[in-house]
């Protein structure tokens, strides 16, 4: 029963952070600005992920003349190196509320085709 109730807790709280990760990234895609992102920064963390070690990259972006820094941790993203510059979807309102379509999909052309206008 007690391990039932840690299982259950645990879900709640990765799908809490999942859904809000969701939720972030579709105000900034849909309702936000497109820019890019410079990776300035990857660091390993302590923590290990299937045997791998989890590092945190850390992306640096303008919003007008103010620098905004976004943090991310994966053990899967390898490729990603240091001054590589990705798509962003910025929520105006909210700086801090950010989209990184390179990070989530492979095929990432269709949203710089589509927000070409918009890019800040």
């Amino acid at each position: 029963m007690l391990i039932g109730c840690v299982f259950l807790v645990l879900g709640y709280i990765i799908n809490a952070q999942k859904i809000r990760l969701t939720r972030w990234a579709a105000q900034a895609y849909n309702n936000g600005k497109g820019g890019y992102a410079t990776i300035t920064a990857i660091k390993n963390t302590n923590l290990q992920h299937n045997n791998r070690r989890v590092k945190e990259y850390i992306f640096t972006y303008y919003l007008g003349t103010l620098e905004y820094k976004f943090r991310f941790k994966s053990a899967y993203h390898r490729q990603l190196k240091t001054r590589q510059q990705h798509l962003i979807f910025i929520l105006p309102e909210d700086p801090n509320v950010v989209f990184v379509p390179f990070l989530f999909f492979k095929n990432i052309e269709r949203f710089e085709n589509e927000n070409k206008d918009e890019l800040v």
